[in-house]
């Protein structure tokens, strides 16, 4: 009977604490943003209020070349980097 109180005891307490965390979650918080740093190489596209990237073309592991057609009309993220 001792076993059936202390499981009955650590469930009631793992309740407890998923309890408070709920409540305490439901605050007004502020939403956070991350700082914005333009970078010095960037194309601003003042018409659509973002950055443009500008033409690209790279072969990919299929031996297909890839350019900025290829995403048109996509959103995608831009990250170019080179290996050898």
């Amino acid at each position: 009977m001792t076993k059936n109180k202390i499981y009955l005891l650590l469930l009631l307490l793992v309740a407890l604490f998923i309890g408070a965390y709920f409540i305490s979650n439901k605050k007004n918080k502020p939403i956070r943003t991350l700082p914005y740093f333009e970078p010095k190489n960037s194309v601003r596209d003042t018409t659509k209020g973002h950055h443009a990237i500008p033409a690209f073309s790279f072969i990919n592991q299929y031996n297909q070349a890839v350019t900025e057609q290829t995403t048109s009309n996509k959103v995608y993220v831009t990250d170019f980097f080179f290996t050898t």
